[in-house]
């Protein structure tokens, strides 16, 4: 009984790490971002982020933005690359 307590505790304590930490999600060895955590890193709103996106086009799909089955998570390193060299 003591050891199943200790795994379950071992456990939960996995779970509670996994949570905390931010959601940076790994895909295919890139690190990409929700809308929301895009808006927040450079300061702005999300409809920011969408104008970006609908209004002026400057992010392009599958260079700096992922469409998963309609969830959209944004190549936080190739946006800021773009940035850099003017490109955007």
């Amino acid at each position: 009984m003591g050891k199943l307590s200790n795994h379950i505790a071992d456990f939960t304590f996995q779970v509670i790490g996994f949570l905390a930490r931010p959601y940076i999600y790994e895909v295919s060895q890139k690190r990409l971002l929700t809308r929301l955590e895009l808006a927040i890193y450079f300061g702005r709103s999300t409809s920011w982020v969408r104008d970006r996106i609908d209004k002026g086009g400057v992010l392009m799909i599958n260079i700096h933005f992922y469409d998963f089955c309609g969830v959209i998570l944004y190549n936080r390193e190739q946006i800021e690359a773009d940035i850099i060299s003017g490109s955007i």
